[in-house]
């Protein structure tokens, strides 16, 4: 099961996803705010809204990692072959090797 401590923090940044999310569409669908001041205001109200979403999407991966269990995903080393895939260098060196006989 999830530990609390990391759903409260998925549940905090969703509601802060929501939190920003409002007062956009509030910005565009209001017709007394002037054109000018939508502009200005879009686009803190953008930034603000790609770091939140952002980090809501950091926080979910890390709860599914926990969920899966294992923890922290670790990148594979350098030169390692993926389950199912060739090295591809190798084989291309071996066609080209074909197309010279």
């Amino acid at each position: 099961m999830m530990g609390d401590s990391v759903k409260a923090e998925l549940v905090k940044w969703r509601r802060l996803v929501l939190l920003v999310t409002v007062p956009g569409v509030a910005l565009f669908s209001l017709p007394w705010i002037p054109g000018k001041y939508k502009i200005m205001l879009a686009l803190p109200l953008y930034a603000m809204f790609v770091y939140v979403f952002y980090k809501y999407l950091c926080v979910k991966r890390e709860a599914a990692a926990v969920v899966n269990g294992s923890g922290k995903q670790t990148p594979p080393p350098p030169g390692a072959v993926k389950a199912g895939k060739g090295n591809r260098s190798t084989a291309t060196t071996a066609k080209k090797r074909r197309k010279g006989r």
